[in-house]
């Protein structure tokens, strides 16, 4: 009885020893393995595209690829969690209800967006690929529904 009570024990700690490790593997994802999908899940038509690479974005801080074609523009929103995001490709100008003129970011270029930040994005000069770090669940309040 006590030594399977001792293998029950190790098995469970193997176990949970494992999955604590496979959380924690190393990760590689091609661009071509993307699964590309509208941003706007209510508008397949929509051409703002995102490839989620890692996290599930309904219930967890999440990580994937945002791509948008030129001159794209997303309108003021604000999202319940900090994002952040790097520029891969082109030139992604960044504003706020308090900066109309907004920051150019190109590509390698870094920028935070605190929580319930109201804020707005267009893509200029090319096509837009930017990665973007969630930290929580993915959402996107356009200001027009709501404010913070």
């Amino acid at each position: 009885m006590r030594a399977t009570s001792k293998f029950i024990l190790a098995s469970a700690c193997a176990v949970t020893a494992n999955t604590v490790l496979a959380e924690n593997a190393f990760q590689a994802v091609k661009q071509a393995g993307i699964k590309w999908e509208a941003c706007d899940p209510k508008n397949a038509s929509d051409p703002c595209k995102i490839g989620y690479v890692r996290g599930n974005p309904e219930k967890e801080e999440n990580y994937g690829f945002v791509k948008v074609p030129n001159g794209y523009t997303f309108p003021p929103h604000w999202h319940i969690n900090s994002e952040n995001f790097v520029v891969v490709q082109g030139a992604l100008v960044v504003g706020a209800e308090n900066d109309p003129k907004g920051t150019p970011f190109r590509a390698g270029d870094y920028g935070f967006v605190p929580a319930k930040w109201i804020h707005w994005a267009t893509c200029t000069e090319s096509d837009c690929l930017f990665y973007l770090n969630n930290e929580g669940a993915d959402s996107y309040i356009d200001v027009k529904d709501k404010r913070p």
